[in-house]
């Protein structure tokens, strides 16, 4: 093993770099097209066999890292990815900034920074801040991640969770967090936050604010209004919920939909690839789930016309806005390799209650331009993730995101549940026919991972391979392995077998992180999709924004296109970009920030 290290690399050539109009497509490719039959899928096989994952926290210096909610992010710099944990037990709202120290055998392990970070400042003396959960972006565009720490309270129920308000903190590029006292997202309704996301819904280089919410006393229906906060760069916002088409004004109950809907998770991307992101919002309480077409910075409620919304199924029994699911998150990806991003729900459906029929967690598989990018919800059988609904308890999904943990190419799947008697991790590994293999019993650890809570992804090592994070919670009188809301992290010890790309972007027209951003990798007769997105789920769960490609046991990119998120579109195509490395680009450069992983 050997410590990584950054070089630059100036040879790569840049083979196209325009501004096109909304329909315009992008430049050709220079590039010769390789002899393929069209039928490749996939550009590796790693051969599973079983103990693929390992539960490593005590290795990695997390032994007493205790939390439910985690959140990556790269605090100082450094390039590798810094955990936040939070507290919900015995000490609500509680802050742990884990910071990961790259070791001169080219491991890694985490020493606790909260101390002197600055996170747990709060506007009141002689009291610190608690959050129920925080999102990393670059909101002022100086190169360095900044925090907002969402609040949540019941106060009319007598259950007080968190009682300091939401707030975002800048970063001064080293780890050290300032309070932007004056950032101007107060929120016009008591603290209910369940999500947030980070996306620049009008393309002006300036990331802007989604921020979800919950009930306003549960179990009642009532629910708060979501709302979306304009970024003007230097870490203020602006409440434009009204301005661009967001406010949901309707009565409970209303056939057109709109009414506030208790949100539990929510995310942006570009499902309709015209180079907006667009809202993609889970709702709780058998209520219908949210798409919100962004059109040119206003947005217009698609949910219906594309059959987002909800299945087809019945919940016998209730009304009908209340046909729908129990909502916590959607996960954005192109697991068929067609070009277009799909979508994985996440939902908890209770087998022995009477609304059994409440939509579950399930592949929305987008049809593209030719279907006018509409969802199809394949029958479970038929993608293979296929489990018996339990008849007594519940299936208590909260958490999924797309990951190609053994780096073939084709994006996998892990779901994370809850503290439901029978509940734990799932793991599904995709084969060449886009089904999908159970594969959590193989993968040695992620079977035992029963009263999850929290959900990330990211290279934690630095290996060339993805790793997942997730927090737990003590609930039912059953603690989770490890004990009370012990963070687990599961190494992978698979993906470093085949090649791969990880790659971060730096806008320049566009906003700092390139969120919104529209990668595709050419390689070995198959191409990949990924977008760069500001978060995913519910209380914070998420992903950095980087994108991931598995590339099996090529040996050679063809071609790397993306295009930015600029008004208009700009997109810009390299070639020769090297292989197992992490690579930073950034926008309208052929210079190319390359690392070399602690192996190979």
């Amino acid at each position: 093993m050997r410590s990584p290290r950054w070089f630059t690399l100036g040879l790569v050539a840049l083979t196209g770099l325009a501004a096109c109009g909304k329909d315009d497509a992008p430049a050709p490719p220079t590039s010769p097209a390789p002899a393929c039959t069209g039928t490749e899928t996939r550009l590796g096989d790693a051969e599973l066999g079983t103990g693929f994952f390992t539960d490593d926290y005590a290795a990695l210096g997390l032994d007493s890292a205790r939390g439910r909610r985690v959140t990556f992010g790269d605090v100082n710099g450094d390039g590798y990815p810094d955990l936040v944990a939070i507290e919900t037990g015995v000490t609500p709202g509680l802050q742990h900034l884990w910071l990961a120290a790259p070791q001169a055998d080219g491991s890694v392990r985490f020493v606790d920074g909260t101390a002197a970070s600055g996170i747990l400042a709060s506007r009141t003396a002689g009291t610190q801040q608690t959050a129920l959960m925080v999102a990393f972006a670059d909101v002022d565009n100086d190169g360095d991640l900044d925090l907002f720490q969402g609040s949540y309270s019941q106060a009319s129920s007598g259950e007080k969770l968190v009682t300091t308000p939401n707030e975002l903190y800048l970063n001064d590029g080293k780890g050290n967090f300032t309070l932007k006292a004056d950032s101007g997202i107060d929120t016009p309704w008591p603290l209910t936050t369940t999500a947030a996301v980070f996306f620049d819904y009008d393309k002006d280089g300036k990331l802007d604010l989604f921020v979800g919410a919950f009930m306003k006393d549960y179990p009642a229906l009532a629910s708060y209004q979501d709302e979306l906060y304009r970024g003007n760069g230097d870490g203020t916002f602006r409440r434009v919920t009204d301005d661009v088409g967001l406010a949901t004004k309707a009565a409970l109950g209303a056939a057109s939909g709109l009414f506030p809907k208790p949100t539990y998770g929510a995310t942006a991307c570009d499902w309709n690839d015209d180079g907006n992101q667009d809202l993609l919002v889970s709702s709780y309480s058998l209520m219908a789930d949210d798409l919100w077409k962004n059109v040119d910075g206003k947005f217009e409620n698609v949910s219906k016309a594309t059959h987002f919304d909800q299945d087809d199924q019945a919940n016998p029994g209730e009304p009908a806005y209340r046909q729908g699911g129990n909502g916590f998150a959607a996960a954005c990806g192109d697991y068929d390799n067609d070009g277009d991003l799909d979508v994985m729900t996440a939902e908890t459906a209770h087998g022995d209650f009477p609304r059994s029929l409440a939509d579950r967690s399930r592949i929305l598989r987008n049809t593209g331009a030719a279907g006018d990018f509409t969802f199809e919800r394949p029958p479970f059988a038929e993608t293979g993730i296929d489990r018996p609904i339990q008849k007594v308890g519940d299936e208590g999904d909260h958490g999924v995101a797309w990951l190609d943990f053994d780096n073939d190419g084709l994006l996998d799947l892990v779901i994370e549940q809850s503290a439901y008697p029978g509940n734990h991790a799932y793991l599904y590994h995709q084969r060449p026919d886009h089904t999908f293999e159970d594969v959590t019993d193989a993968s040695g650890v992620l079977a035992a991972m029963s009263m999850s809570n929290g959900l990330t992804v990211d290279d934690v090592d630095r290996d060339g391979d993805l790793d997942i994070v997730m927090g737990s919670v003590e609930a039912n009188g059953v603690k989770p392995p490890g004990g009370a809301e012990h963070v687990h992290v599961y190494l992978n010890q698979i993906g470093a077998k085949q090649g791969f790309l990880h790659l971060t972007l730096k806008g320049v027209q566009s906003n700092k992180q390139g969120i919104g951003a529209r990668i595709t990798l050419t390689a070995g007769c198959v191409k990949q999709t990924r977008e760069i997105i500001g978060g995913r789920g519910t209380f914070g769960a998420g992903d950095p924004a980087y994108a991931h490609f598995g590339l099996g046991k090529i040996t050679k990119i063809d071609k790397l296109t993306i295009r930015w998120p600029t008004n208009p579109p700009t997109v810009q195509e390299l070639v020769d970009v090297p292989v197992n490395r992490f690579v930073t680009i950034t926008e309208g450069s052929s210079k190319l920030e390359v690392k070399e992983p602690t192996r190979r």
